[in-house]
């Protein structure tokens, strides 16, 4: 099911649609484009679709800017994760998942919350606008963080060191096929949602 959803953020309102699985679902994650990129992007849409197919809601939406900083970009994480904690459809289980720009997002939001339980970087930068915070604030997550390399060079294994060392749980896919990624960050999702 879709749902028109709004939060606040910095005297603005921002408009989201939210992907509520059929069931229980098992938690929420809320999906980041990459700058320029919409929240109708097919890999964010298909992403969403196959989060909500496992059982597992998703939040999409634009960023506030058309070049958000890595600050605006985290305040936006920071108030869609709020809405997610308290929607009476979701059993309060958060995650982050972004695209390039998005997933440097996700990977902030993640270190600095620790309610945070599922991470997905797809082609995360490891610098965004000459601060290297993605790769800072990671190390301090909680949450099980899944790697995604893209299909072109990128900073995906700057983020293994940093996560190993802080014995972080990740793991390292390829970006291939889009069908294939929806379906892995599906599955890293429920089970990282799963009770252990």
């Amino acid at each position: 099911m879709l749902q028109s959803v709004s939060f606040p953020v910095a005297g603005s309102e921002v408009l989201a649609i939210l992907h509520i699985p059929a069931g229980d679902a098992a938690g929420a994650i809320v999906v980041l484009p990459d700058r320029g990129m919409t929240y109708e992007h097919p890999d964010i849409l298909l992403t969403c679709n196959a989060l909500a197919d496992a059982g597992v809601g998703a939040l999409r939406f634009d960023w506030r800017t058309a070049r958000p900083t890595l600050d605006d970009a985290v305040g936006d994480v920071v108030a869609a994760l709020r809405l997610l904690k308290a929607h009476p459809a979701l059993p309060g289980a958060i995650g982050v998942a972004g695209f390039g720009f998005g997933a440097a997002a996700a990977a902030v939001a993640a270190g600095r919350d620790s309610r945070v339980k599922v991470g997905v970087l797809v082609r995360a930068p490891a610098e965004v606008d000459g601060s290297r915070r993605p790769l800072v604030e990671v190390p301090r997550t909680r949450a099980r963080i899944l790697i995604v390399r893209g299909e072109a060079p990128d900073d995906a294994d700057r983020y293994v060191p940093v996560l190993s060392q802080a014995r972080v749980a990740h793991r390292v896919i390829e970006y291939d096929r889009r069908d294939r990624l929806v379906r892995e960050i599906a599955s890293w999702a429920k089970e990282g949602f799963s009770p252990t």
